[in-house]
């Protein structure tokens, strides 16, 4: 995991709580983890248990496979079902993927998009007000009623948290 470095004959490591997550994903193993995204998406008996452990660990590989699933997914409702769960289980890691998911084709992954932008700026502290401007802007105008008034209210969230 890259957390011990030798230096002048000695070591040094680092910790956390962002490392502590990772080698409890990883111990639980990409597998199960991938899986749990699945049965989320299934919104059968025991989903919101898996979404709220997702919740917790928010493990790359299950950010990947919400991007996966909103990629590849034939199915409109899944893909926006992919993003709401990205929602709740995004770090700024997801920051990269937020131009092709903010220009989706599809208004309901756009609105879940805005709600993407709104943990992980306002919520999770987790991008800067400057990172966050350039979508929040574009998603204001966006041709969908829908998106447009979501934004609006991230925006009206921005105002009262940056003055």
């Amino acid at each position: 995991m890259g957390t011990v470095r030798v230096i002048d004959g000695g070591r040094a490591e680092r910790g956390g709580t962002a490392i502590g997550y990772d080698a409890v994903a990883r111990i639980v193993g990409e597998d199960v983890i991938v899986s749990a995204v699945e049965h989320h998406l299934t919104y059968e008996l025991g989903s919101e248990l898996a979404r709220s452990v997702l919740m917790v660990l928010r493990p790359y590989v299950a950010m990947e496979r919400c991007l996966e699933i909103f990629r590849t997914s034939e199915d409109s409702e899944t893909k926006a079902s992919a993003i709401c769960l990205l929602k709740d289980i995004s770090d700024r890691r997801v920051l990269e993927w937020l131009p092709e998911i903010t220009s989706s084709a599809d208004p309901a992954v756009r609105v879940w998009a805005v709600g993407v932008i709104d943990q992980l700026l306002i919520m999770q502290n987790e991008i800067e007000l400057e990172e966050a401007m350039p979508f929040v802007t574009a998603l204001l105008n966006d041709p969908d009623a829908g998106v447009g008034e979501r934004a609006g209210q991230l925006m009206e969230m921005i105002k009262e948290t940056y003055p």
